[in-house]
């Protein structure tokens, strides 16, 4: 992996362990080929795009007229070239620039030799293997199980709070509650350091976070608070049930506030990580008696949602800030 990277940056990876080395090479892979491939591709198509929204209209419209047939072939056509220029941007790499200047020279000069498809095809399966899908896969799902053993009796809990007989639904209901909100106090941080240790045990180790709270409470108070904050607006799509048509727009949301607030997690980790002292004990209990009606009030707004998500009790599974990284259950 090393080649990939600038030496300083290769070090201070490997410093900081195996899993900084491959979120470092990650990312430089994403930003120079996937990032500009899935851009320089959307962009290229757009006016195919455009102009077989043309196409359907006059299908609708004027079905069957030489205005309509026009328009077809027109499309096709379209296609046809964007097909071509976008298999030779892909061959030269499939950096951004590559979808803006067609370099016409080099394409009558190489596009017909075998060598430049041997290249591509090997440097494609190379990036491919170097994203260790099959690993990711795997640790996304251990992930997920630790997450849901945390939630699962406390979310059970609230959904008897609605279905169990009177009486019995609000002593389910307000155990559910308190146990969640405690949860939410330390989950997002299990699932971090989760994410770098990659132990499943991780999930028991409540101590741990405990102390780098104590080491950083600034900075993982910030944190916290941004990824209760953070996922609140995703709720406020799921009134409806989302029409097929439209279904990726709350993915697109749920993207946009998701992100920030884990990177945000990363941030605190690693300041706490490389902390060896305890802060001042006046940070630490400000911290922690302010989190606390913060994770109260998100809770409420969690059970709240129950009576007006599409799902009803069945919602609060949809967990947009700790469980699955899917905005809804319909996905």
């Amino acid at each position: 992996l090393q080649p990939h990277m600038p030496p300083a940056a290769y070090d201070a990876a490997v410093r900081e362990g195996p899993v900084a080395v491959a979120l470092a090479v990650g990312g430089e892979f994403s930003q120079h080929y996937a990032g500009g491939v899935i851009s320089g591709t959307l962009i290229v198509w757009l006016p195919t795009y455009f102009h077989s929204i043309y196409y359907l209209e006059a299908q609708i419209m004027l079905p069957g007229s030489e205005r309509a047939a026009q328009y077809g072939w027109e499309t096709g056509v379209m296609a046809l070239i964007t097909s071509l220029y976008t298999l030779w941007a892909w061959l030269r790499g499939g950096k951004l620039r590559h979808f803006f200047w067609p370099a016409p020279i080099r394409f009558f000069r190489e596009a017909f030799r075998r060598e430049i498809y041997i290249r591509t095809h090997d440097q494609f399966w190379d990036f491919i293997r170097r994203l260790e899908l099959p690993a990711l896969w795997k640790l996304g799902f251990q992930g997920f199980m630790g997450t849901f053993c945390w939630l699962v009796v406390p979310i059970a809990l609230c959904i008897g709070g609605m279905t169990l007989p009177r009486g019995l639904n609000i002593v389910s209901g307000l155990i559910g509650y308190i146990a969640l909100a405690v949860i939410f106090l330390y989950l997002p941080m299990l699932q971090t350091r989760f994410a770098v240790e990659r132990r499943f045990t991780v999930f028991k180790e409540i101590t741990k976070i405990r102390e780098m709270y104590r080491r950083a409470p600034i900075a993982l108070w910030v944190s916290m608070v941004a990824v209760w904050m953070l996922a609140i607006p995703v709720y406020a799509v799921k009134v409806e049930l989302t029409p097929r048509e439209v279904v990726l727009l709350p993915a697109v949301i749920f993207i946009m506030f998701a992100w920030p607030a884990r990177v945000m997690l990363g941030w605190a980790y690693g300041r706490a990580k490389r902390r060896e002292q305890t802060r001042h004990p006046l940070f630490v209990w400000i911290g922690r008696l302010t989190l606390v009606p913060i994770v109260l009030s998100y809770g409420s707004i969690v059970l709240a949602s129950r009576y007006t998500s599409w799902y009803g009790e069945w919602s609060l599974f949809e967990q947009h800030a700790l469980l699955v990284p899917i905005p809804f259950l319909s996905f």
